[in-house]
């Protein structure tokens, strides 16, 4: 796993990469959101990927209220996720 960190808009962003899933429970997403916290500075997470194949109605819900916050987002792309991290929302 690396960890890249990234400031757009005065935004200080960290991107991780991994070969391997990075998030398999509760305990290992705090752990990583503890560390990225800790190592550079952030506040907020942005999950991408292809997340069409799920069709919990749970995990959509979950999905598009978190869009709708502040603090935690779902997107696509890379690109997208850093776009949402760094657009100032109101």
């Amino acid at each position: 796993m690396t960890i890249q960190t990234i400031k757009e808009n005065g935004t200080v962003c960290a991107v991780i990469e991994s070969g391997e899933k990075v998030i398999t429970d509760l305990q290992s997403a705090l752990d990583l959101l503890i560390n990225v916290r800790y190592e550079a500075g952030t506040e907020r997470m942005a999950i991408y990927g292809d997340f069409s194949r799920y069709t919990s109605k749970p995990l959509r819900d979950f999905i598009y209220e978190s869009n709708r916050g502040r603090h935690c987002f779902f997107a696509a792309s890379r690109e997208e996720a850093l776009r949402m991290l760094t657009t100032p929302r109101g």
